[in-house]
């Protein structure tokens, strides 16, 4: 009989499974040179209605506490280890630099003494060079601060920006860290247009 700690896997063959490390045996990145192409996974929580974040008494989105459970966070934390590198938006990074702010962290958890301290040692185990994976950061504006902690920890980040914040002040103070920053586009990132 199962339990809430475990799940069944039907295919190939029927057989009880633990949850807590379900997603570290998948071999993404194997897969992924397999393929020849790049995974791009994307891991969020719905309600019944599909609402992924509500907004709070600040105008912020954020999960609503009736979706939250500490097993699908476990679960998007074994693919976020698996990662080459993390993309968030620059509003993440507003975010995490205001004081009275503070969102789920997904930038420190694999280091030492973090909540998924376990799962940083398993990068190192199966072979990546760091703890935690690189970080990319999609945003139309510059108006966030680089983390001490990312630029002290040897993970590479870069800014994807539109074409004109990229020969921004703030760009070049970025790049000053050791941030790369790339125009993406006029008026839209990724989207440049003729």
């Amino acid at each position: 009989m199962p339990d809430s700690q475990t799940v069944t896997e039907v295919f190939p063959e029927k057989k009880q499974l633990p949850l807590q490390g379900l997603y570290l045996d998948q071999g993404l990145v194997s897969m992924s040179a397999k393929l020849q192409h790049a995974l791009v996974l994307t891991t969020y929580l719905t309600d019944q209605n599909g609402v992924i974040a509500k907004a709070d008494e600040h105008g912020h989105f954020r999960v609503p506490p009736e979706t939250r459970n500490a097993s699908d966070w476990r679960l998007s934390q074994e693919l976020m280890a698996q990662a080459d590198a993390l993309i968030i938006g620059g509003d993440y990074l507003r975010r995490l630099s205001a004081s009275a702010r503070h969102p789920q962290d997904i930038l420190y958890q694999f280091e030492p003494g973090a909540e998924f301290e376990d799962l940083g040692e398993w990068r190192l185990r199966t072979g990546y060079e760091k703890r935690s994976p690189d970080v990319a950061v999609v945003t139309h504006h510059l108006d966030f601060k680089i983390p001490e902690r990312v630029l002290g920890s040897g993970r590479r980040m870069a800014v994807f920006t539109t074409d004109a914040m990229s020969s921004s002040d703030q760009a070049r103070a970025f790049r000053s860290l050791g941030v790369a920053v790339l125009g993406c586009g006029e008026t839209e990132i990724g989207r440049a247009h003729v």
